[in-house]
């Protein structure tokens, strides 16, 4: 079962990388953090398709339409980042990872968009149990009614929509291609984005900041993130090419929100100067029974 320790490493990465991004955003950027972070996220590439270079020479094999529409790709990368960290900045990592399982269902609608398929009673069952887990997860009571978050539902539901998006143009290039010669095109990409990202005045600022006045700590920090964002997202793309995309997003997602639970339980208890989740019973139940729900759906979505 290659596939499935391949695929797990990206959710019990991301699921570590969640944190660090909170803690970074909250405690070491305080206001800074959403452009400086994304940015540094996106020079990152630079490094990291050098590193693919060293390990496959052979990258400038591609053609050039696949080539730059693989950097188009890594463009759509800032596009589903800075939504996630909006939402990030807005709530606690455990209400907002297990919302992306709202992938799998944006990847269905996309499906019968675009390539005219079809969506069984059984497929459309599971998107409603996805969406009424994200919805259940996303409900607060403010002065004793209850609401949902929809600023934070609407960030993600966006985030996910690139997120699929990007996951079909990776799979249709790697199959024409090779795995290592798309991903070195990808992570040009991702480089490149810094360039409207720079373009965006209070972003530029925030990165200035933050570098003038934290830099070699956010630099080290960031750097090791990045690492193993990239080790997770690798491992992922890696998955795809050997079993159904659906199949890889399902345990990708499905099994997230589960690791993101348990590490905010953990490390509000053993850091709570770091990491500050809600982990009362109560919060604790409303989380699990939603990410239940969702993962059910996601279930469904992939197997029935």
């Amino acid at each position: 079962m290659t596939w499935l320790l391949l695929t797990l490493v990206s959710p019990t990465l991301n699921a570590l990388v969640n944190f660090i991004d909170k803690y970074m955003l909250e405690r070491v950027m305080k206001g800074h953090g959403i452009g400086s972070l994304t940015i540094i996220s996106s020079l990152m590439g630079l490094p990291i398709a050098l590193l693919i270079l060293l390990v496959n020479p052979q990258v400038f094999t591609i053609s050039l339409g696949h080539a730059l529409l693989i950097m188009l790709n890594g463009l759509f990368y800032i596009l589903w980042v800075l939504p996630y960290l909006y939402a990030l900045d807005k709530d606690e990592a455990s209400i907002v990872m297990p919302l992306f399982q709202l992938a799998s269902v944006m990847s269905f609608i996309l499906a019968y968009i675009f390539l005219g398929e079809t969506l069984t009673i059984t497929q459309m069952l599971g998107c409603v149990l996805v969406l009424a887990g994200g919805v259940g997860i996303s409900l607060e009571k403010v002065e004793g009614k209850v609401k949902v978050k929809t600023a934070v539902l609407g960030l993600v539901l966006l985030s996910c929509f690139f997120i699929a998006v990007s996951g079909v143009i990776f799979k249709y290039i790697a199959l024409e291609e090779t795995f290592w010669v798309t991903s070195f095109w990808e992570t040009i990409g991702i480089f490149l984005s810094t360039i409207p990202l720079f373009a965006v005045k209070s972003y530029r600022t925030q990165f200035a900041k933050v570098i003038k006045s934290n830099g070699p700590k956010v630099l080290l920090i960031t750097t090791g993130s990045e690492l193993l964002v990239a080790a997770g997202r690798l491992a992922l793309n890696l998955a795809t090419l050997l079993v159904p995309i659906s199949l890889v997003y399902f345990v990708d997602s499905g099994f997230s929100p589960f690791f993101v639970l348990v590490y905010g339980i953990v490390l509000t208890r053993l850091f709570p100067r770091f990491v500050k989740e809600k982990i009362d019973r109560v919060s604790i139940a409303k989380k699990l029974i939603a990410i239940c729900v969702m993962f059910a759906g996601t279930f469904v979505l992939s197997f029935l």
